[in-house]
């Protein structure tokens, strides 16, 4: 599955290739999509005939009470290069569209090839929650101009009401925990974004300076929509933009990011204990979460040409 550090995906069976992305390690399958003498013409697409002769399937994957979406309605998912330099994820020759008819594709072959991966590695019922580069692809291509905009503005709501921002006067292991946790992160992104970074005591937030808020909206505003995605997607599930930043800028770990984020519930735990089919479960759904948008900003930074 996608959703652990290692994915292996069975996208075909004729050639191997291991791509060593960040600290995120992937092995897929890969297979030229010769699926028939009808489609083997419209492999490699010129940008007068953008669709070939390539059939679409729209992607609207509605889960049941269980999570589990249609069954599985096609035997192998791979990558087309729908034109040149663009990678369409295709099902049986069949190349995916969003809810709102766009591909489902990207510039960067890697990125898609995690995504049909994650198709792949369904099985006899699709699950969307285990796919969730699919869904940051997903949105970002759907995202409109009036939804990016929303994404910034809660990004910066984030900063005020920010994890690492409100701390606890006691106890006193708690207030150390978050010390050694959570100022690192305040110091780095002082320094390198040259901003002050205020924390309180206070449980509504705090009101940060409108000249780092001004700095940080400028920087989140020329950034593609991926990584608006992608750190929309960290920072509602750390609950803190500063968490968020400093994991797609590689200055922390998906792990040290997970422990960054879950501080209080990780101290709170030590003394109460752990809530099986409560905390576990959360604890799974943060780590996937957390290393899928790892992963695209992994990508982001190391094929910067293909996110412009």
């Amino acid at each position: 599955m996608i959703c652990g550090l290692r994915v292996i995906g069975s996208v075909g069976s004729i050639l191997k290739k291991e791509l060593s992305i960040g600290n995120v390690l992937l092995v897929c399958s890969l297979k030229a999509p010769l699926l028939s003498q009808h489609n083997r013409t419209g492999c490699t697409q010129t940008a007068s005939n953008p669709t070939g002769s390539y059939a679409t399937c729209n992607l609207s994957l509605r889960p049941d009470s269980n999570g589990l979406g249609p069954k599985r309605f096609y035997k192998q998912a791979f990558t087309v290069e729908r034109i040149p330099g663009v990678h369409c994820v295709s099902l049986d020759g069949k190349l995916l569209r969003t809810r709102t008819g766009k591909f489902l594709e990207s510039h960067c072959r890697e990125l898609s090839l995690v995504v049909a991966s994650e198709w792949e590695a369904q099985q006899s019922r699709i699950r969307p929650s285990s796919m969730p580069v699919t869904s940051l692809l997903t949105t970002s291509i759907d995202l409109t101009k009036e939804h990016r905009q929303q994404f910034l503005k809660t990004l910066l709501e984030f900063f005020n009401t920010d994890t690492v921002c409100i701390r606890a006067s006691y106890p006193e292991g708690l207030v150390l925990r978050q010390r050694v946790l959570w100022d690192p992160l305040i110091a780095y992104l002082s320094e390198n974004w040259n901003i002050q970074i205020r924390t309180s005591e206070d449980l509504f937030g705090i009101s940060q300076d409108s000249e780092s808020l001004e700095r940080v909206y400028r920087y989140l505003e020329s950034q593609s929509s991926l990584f608006i995605t992608a750190l929309h997607s960290a920072t509602s599930t750390a609950k803190s933009l500063i968490i968020g930043l400093a994991l797609s800028e590689k200055a922390i770990s998906t792990k040290q990011a997970m422990e960054a984020c879950r501080c209080e519930e990780d101290f709170q735990i030590q003394y109460w204990g752990d809530v099986e089919g409560c905390h576990d479960i959360d604890r799974a759904d943060t780590f996937v979460r957390l290393t899928s948008a790892s992963l695209v900003f992994s990508l982001i930074r190391t094929f910067p040409e293909c996110f412009q």
